[in-house]
């Protein structure tokens, strides 16, 4: 469904930071670090809305219309 796919997205984005992480490590480079922790909250914040949009829409399939 629907919410597999947003966790698989999300566990992309997890390695991408972890790849970020890496490469700190490697090149001794802090704005790898600083990258890693915006795209961590891009990504959570992109999740909790994703998930926060699919919930309502689901839930707006029984109401009536006025």
């Amino acid at each position: 469904g629907i919410y597999n796919r947003i966790i698989a997205i999300n566990c992309f984005g997890s390695f991408t930071i972890l790849v970020f992480c890496i490469f700190y490590l490697i090149y001794k480079k802090e704005y790898l670090i600083d990258i890693a922790m915006i795209y961590g909250l891009i990504n959570f914040i992109t999740t909790i809305v994703f998930l926060m949009y699919f919930r309502d829409k689901s839930l707006g399939k029984g109401k009536e219309n006025d």
